[in-house]
């Protein structure tokens, strides 16, 4: 990873003395079931999760809005002008075969989470579906309707993951955004009903 150290990763990982069950991206395994795997072993031995996937940016591969992975934004037949946004924010190259099976989803990520933190009596659990950001600031319409569909399959996870413990009393789930671009609120009394 760009981001961990294999030091760091190495005193953290519960095989060598340390607090948390480590699942990485590895070749040849599914990411959701190595994902789910290690999030199964995390709960019942009373281990942190620490999950590390994504493609060499570090990041997971973006869903666009037909649920491929090809955002229109990132097409080479996008005007010049788009060449700057495109560099920062689309892979540098498509996303392989090995690139979508060997990483889990945000709502994989989410269901693992879930398992893991659930065996407590409670807990918090904060889930974003970070490219949106990123397609939004490359103006990339596609990718960002994909993202907003990532995080409704993660909210999805979260609802069922409810539902099955009969938790609703017990729950308490917040939706909304780090920030946005479009919408300004002038008068919030007026959305209050009064």
């Amino acid at each position: 990873s760009k981001y961990v150290a294999d030091s760091t990763l190495a005193a953290v990982d519960a095989a060598r003395g340390g607090r948390y069950r480590v699942a990485v991206r590895t070749p040849g395994r599914r990411g959701d079931e190595l994902l789910a795997d290690a999030a199964r072993d995390a709960a019942d031995r009373g281990l942190r999760l620490l999950g590390l996937f994504g493609v060499k940016e570090g990041n997971l591969p973006y869903q666009t809005t037909d649920g491929d992975f090809d955002p229109v934004g990132c097409r080479p037949e996008q005007p010049p002008s788009a060449d700057r946004l495109r560099k920062k924010y689309c892979p540098l190259e498509p996303y392989s075969a090995a690139d979508l099976a060997e990483n889990p989803t945000l709502a994989d990520m989410t269901r693992a989470a879930l398992d893991v933190l659930g065996r407590r009596d409670r807990f918090w659990l904060m889930v974003e579906a970070g490219d949106v950001d990123w397609a939004s600031h490359a103006n990339d319409v596609d990718a960002a309707i994909g993202a907003v569909k990532s995080g409704d399959a993660a909210l999805q996870a979260v609802g069922a993951w409810i539902e099955r413990r009969d938790a609703w009393r017990d729950s308490v789930v917040i939706v909304t955004s780090d920030h946005g671009h479009m919408f300004v609120l002038d008068d919030p009394a007026a959305l209050a009903g009064r």
